[in-house]
């Protein structure tokens, strides 16, 4: 029997009908960091406020008014500029700045208006703005940590490109100024020394001023050669000076007679009064400074006027009477308050505070010179100061040298 054939193939069906166009899906949100308000560099981020500007590329900035310029640079708080490559700035009012091409790379400020400029450069602190220190594209100084003024530097801690460290303004440890060199006080008119260290500053500077009835309005210091008036701003009677501190304490005070209320007559010949605020014990008074424009202190500072003693004063806190404080005098041409005052109530006292007194004046710079120096002022002066002991050894050596001659 013979094989059937294959038929013919069929021919192709009609196109079937396009479906219909669905529905328009919902404006996708953009986030804050892709807001058309933050114009940023390719793979940059800005997040929070318009203000924020982050057009490096693969910047960042975090907080409010914040830049960031370069490349890889991050910016984070409020109000910072970091125009440094790979360079953070964090914290308030920070700026890290560019010159060139070459500099502000890997530069970090951390804490409020400061200032970094310069490759591989740390500022920290506060007002710490150290971009005039520059060699070439590099910071003389890489590390700033401390208090700084635009005009200078306080309290900072600076380590330069060479590795040495430099503690400038005021820098000290536990209350000390950091020095290489130990301490050394010298008293005097005029005090001095021969191993003062280089340009270290004194530590304190005291300057007695003498007990006496006329007074000082200022004192005059004199420090290796050069004078300068420091005015007390009052008539100080007696006291001492801290002219490194600024510090005044007035030790003793002035009155009159007259300016003394309440003066009694006793039959004995005293005059009695109240001296408010005087030091003077029996077991002291001798040692205390006692000053008259009038009378004699009797019995060289005793607390007592011997009956055969005239026209004397005292003060002490038993002087006949039960007060803390009192003066006597007796003068036997008088035996009438009034009339007594009337003639001599001009009279000045000079006596000594059992409560000083402070005022605060203007501190002063003064720092020593390398080996000599000198110090002086009416009254005489003590001087706590660094001492370069390279110095003292020097002399010793001399010393042990020649007396082995």
């Amino acid at each position: 029997s013979g094989k059937s054939s294959k038929g013919d193939r069929g021919e192709t069906g009609a196109r079937g009908e396009k479906g219909e166009k669905g529905d328009k899906g919902d404006t996708p949100i953009i986030p804050d960091y892709m807001d058309k308000n933050n114009p940023s560099g390719k793979g940059a981020l800005s997040i929070n406020r318009a203000a924020d500007s982050a057009v490096g590329r693969m910047s960042a900035v975090l907080g409010s008014g914040n830049t960031a310029t370069e490349q890889f640079g991050i910016s984070l708080g409020y109000g910072n500029q970091n125009d440094g490559q790979a360079s953070l700035a964090a914290g308030s009012s920070n700026q890290i700045k560019k010159t060139s091409a070459t500099n502000s790379l890997n530069a970090v400020a951390l804490g409020m208006s400061l200032q970094a400029q310069g490759n591989a450069q740390v500022v920290l602190g506060k007002h710490n703005m150290p971009m005039e220190e520059l060699v070439g594209a590099y910071p003389k100084y890489p590390l700033v940590f401390g208090w700084g003024t635009t005009q200078g530097k306080k309290n900072i801690l600076l380590m330069d490109n060479e590795g040495n460290i430099d503690f400038a303004g005021s820098a000290k440890a536990n209350g000390e100024p950091l020095a290489p060199y130990p301490c050394e006080t010298i008293s005097g008119n005029p005090a001095e020394t021969q191993i003062g260290a280089e340009g270290v500053p004194v530590k304190s500077l005291l300057i007695s001023v003498t007990p006496s009835l006329e007074g000082r309005t200022s004192a005059a210091l004199t420090v290796n050669g050069e004078t300068a008036a420091i005015p007390f701003g009052r008539a100080v009677y007696g006291g001492t000076l801290n002219a490194v501190a600024g510090e005044l304490t007035i030790t003793h005070k002035m009155t009159t007679l007259s300016q003394i209320s309440g003066w009694r007559y006793r039959s004995d010949g005293y005059f009695l009064a109240a001296l408010p605020g005087g030091a003077y014990g029996v077991s002291s008074v001798g040692q205390k400074t006692a000053l008259c424009s009038v009378y004699a202190r009797a019995n060289g500072g005793s607390h007592i006027i011997n009956g055969s003693v005239d026209r004397a004063f005292t003060i002490g806190s038993t002087v006949l009477t039960a007060d803390s404080c009192a003066i006597a005098v007796r003068d036997s041409a008088y035996s009438n308050v009034a009339a007594w005052l009337s003639a001599v109530g001009d009279c000045a006292i000079v006596y000594e505070l059992a409560q000083p007194e402070t005022v605060q004046l203007t501190p002063r710079d003064v720092r020593t010179v390398l080996g000599e120096n000198s110090f002086a002022a009416d009254g005489g002066v003590t001087v706590t100061l660094r001492v370069d002991p390279t110095l003292a050894y020097n002399e010793l050596k001399a010393a042990i040298l020649a007396a082995a001659e």
